[in-house]
């Protein structure tokens, strides 16, 4: 790590995002005290906390292969942090069913790992470190072990998880959408540096590099600017006055879905991609188009001709 600084405020939730080996689990596992950082410090409300073991700092962690004991029923997963600390079994027993209900698990407390889906075991990791009332809560890719469909639901449910616990979640991922989807920050790292730190919609808008740009999502650089493929319009007319343009030939289009992507190149040769609704795109390849945009949805990073 380089020298990173990271305020996260409480009841926040905050992703960690960047490649493979950019250093963001490294950065969680030593706010988690499973690491020693050889310089700086680590504060929990003010107070360093680098010092204390991991069982010490108020903090639980969510893993991404979830860590669930295969022999112990769901009830006695949720319930093992909570008996060592030596509560009375009225309070482990009530705290465990607030859990599991807020997860949508009551009723299935005597299973066996073995025995729920995979979104099934990520919930009830998640309600075994939120019994535990910690004031932090670290998620490491808890979930890429699922299907997109189970993925896109469990985003959807962890965020609404968290907003009513009040925890504040840092969440690590190489997913952009994950962290677009649920973030009120979002830090991108690369390389072990903070590129950028704001807003899903400051980061994805205004990149303040060309790395955070091409890393949450696909972009175009056109003359010295990026434009995102969902804000590019293609047509065969020429476009309005006001809106920047070129020309283009149609290289190929995929069916998306939601949309159509369409593949082009510009005659200077730079490439260009484009989201389209499904029924304005009709373009066959080879076919020569205006491309074009409006200003207000260009950015420019340092680095590159014309910024």
């Amino acid at each position: 790590m380089d020298q990173i600084s990271l305020r996260l405020n409480r009841g926040e939730f905050y992703s960690l995002i960047g490649p493979s080996g950019c250093g963001k689990t490294t950065t969680l596992r030593m706010i988690a005290g499973l690491d020693t950082p050889t310089g700086g410090d680590i504060l929990l409300n003010g107070r360093s906390i680098v010092h204390l073991k991991p069982y010490q700092r108020d903090i639980t962690t969510v893993f991404q292969n979830y860590a669930l004991f295969p022999h112990l029923t769901v009830r006695k997963n949720v319930a093992f942090g909570l008996e060592r600390r030596s509560l009375s079994q009225a309070v482990i027993d009530s705290r465990v069913e607030e859990a599991l209900e807020l997860v949508e698990l009551w009723g299935k407390q005597e299973r066996l790992p073995a025995q729920i889906s995979g979104g099934e075991r990520q919930r009830v990791a998640l309600a075994r470190s939120l019994v535990l009332r910690p004031k932090v809560l670290l998620l490491d890719e808890p979930l890429s072990a699922l299907d997109p469909k189970l993925r896109r639901q469990m985003r959807r449910e962890l965020k609404d998880i968290q907003r009513r616990v009040g925890i504040t979640f840092l969440f690590i991922t190489h997913d952009q959408e994950e962290a677009l989807s649920m973030s009120d920050q979002i830090a991108v790292m690369n390389r072990g540096v903070l590129e950028q730190v704001g807003t899903p919609q400051a980061v994805y808008n205004h990149p303040a590099s060309k790395f955070v740009a091409e890393f949450l999502g696909d972009v175009n650089w056109l003359g010295g600017v990026g434009v995102r493929p969902e804000v590019v319009r293609v047509s065969r007319d020429h476009p309005v006055d006001g809106v920047r343009s070129t020309l283009a030939k149609v290289q190929a289009t995929s069916f998306l879905g939601n949309c159509i992507h369409l593949r082009a190149r510009l005659n200077d040769g730079s490439p260009c991609i484009a989201e389209l609704p499904q029924h304005f795109c009709e373009f066959q390849p080879g076919e020569e188009v205006h491309v074009w945009w409006f200003p207000d949805d260009e950015f420019r990073v340092e680095g590159l001709p014309g910024s």
